[in-house]
């Protein structure tokens, strides 16, 4: 049988080694030809220098950036392009089609109006209210908030923040007008307490959900996990299922990434939905749900297989290294490869 070859980008890629090397052990186990290339906008991305080629591309904001991202992906015969970060996925969202035509390559993305939902996060628990999706009670203004007269302590928050910047605490009705003031476009939620989760849920590229893997989130630094264990409590499980249907139905496809607690009167509640590869991705990856080799599948036309076990109880702990970086050169130059 002819060898399959299945190039890949990875976009924005930063700090995402675990990423790339998953996706070269994918690439290996499946035995096809390809590379896995990393695109960043700084020369000193720790992910340049881990991938088989890297490229020097414009700034998200910079007009020439969809330009220069396909003129990359036709001269290196890329077929699967991934987005990484949240900032983004509404641009890519909305070059998807014309992109696909132009290329020939597939971004691995969710459709605009799904995007939009998940980037603003009181649009986000309004669409899983609406949906009968337990999520934390959620005010956009102070006089919603007196008429609620919620008990402290409350969660004041961006809507389309991301990695927990300007996440606050208001303990009283001065912090809450304090952060109110200074956070841009505020969402207060209800603290919730108990234990929190983040769920790896893939869908296909029919938009089909295949499997969802709940990681407990142990220790985070800067919104992102530092220690997890993957974890298959009953309540999040059945919480996840409406979920996976309703985005399924908004035409959700590769991994989507859900937050949330597990309260302690034994109700899931979801925070935010970002609909991309986590940082911890890479946890449920290795307890068993490579994502990595089934987009490799799809985009080489392989049917997937069954679900597969997942390794619940694996605990993952992360740490940082050090690369030596590349020397700046020209945007849209590869840094090596």
């Amino acid at each position: 049988m002819a060898v399959e070859k299945a190039n890949v980008l990875i976009t924005c890629a930063g700090r995402r080694v675990e990423l790339v090397r998953a996706f070269k052990a994918a690439r290996d186990a499946l035995g096809l030809e390809g590379r896995v290339f990393c695109a960043d906008c700084d020369p000193a991305a720790p992910a340049l220098a881990f991938a088989d080629g890297a490229f020097l591309m414009p700034s998200l904001h910079d007009a020439s950036y969809i330009p220069a991202l396909e003129d990359c992906v036709r001269r290196n015969d890329i077929s699967l392009v991934i987005p990484t970060i949240d900032t983004e996925l509404a641009l890519l969202a909305s070059a998807r089609d014309d992109f696909a035509a132009k290329t020939g390559a597939r971004i691995v993305v969710s459709p605009p109006r799904l995007i939009a939902l998940c980037r603003d996060k009181a649009a986000t628990a309004r669409l899983l209210a609406d949906n009968s999706i337990a999520v934390p009670e959620t005010w956009t203004s102070r006089a919603k908030i007196r008429e609620a007269a919620p008990q402290f302590p409350l969660i004041v928050k961006p809507a389309d923040g991301s990695s927990s910047k300007d996440v606050f605490m208001a303990r009283d009705w001065r912090e809450l007008n304090f952060f109110m003031g200074y956070v841009l476009k505020p969402v207060v939620q209800r603290c919730l307490e108990g234990v929190e989760y983040t769920i790896d849920i893939f869908f296909d590229f029919d938009s089909r959900p295949v499997i969802a893997v709940p990681r407990r989130r142990i220790a985070v630094r800067g919104g992102e996990i530092l220690r997890g264990r993957v974890e298959m409590p009953p309540q999040v499980l059945e919480a996840v299922q409406p979920l996976s249907a309703l985005l399924s139905g908004l035409g959700a496809i590769g991994v989507i990434t859900a937050q949330g607690f597990l309260c302690f009167d034994g109700v899931f509640r979801f925070t935010e939905i970002n609909p991309r590869f986590g940082g911890g991705a890479p946890m449920s990856i290795a307890a068993g749900a490579d994502f990595p080799k089934w987009l490799l599948m799809l985009a080489t036309g392989t049917a997937l297989p069954a679900a597969p076990a997942i390794r619940a109880g694996a605990a993952f702990s992360r740490f940082d290294q050090m690369v030596e970086v590349s020397p700046p050169k020209g945007r849209g130059e590869p840094t090596h490869g």
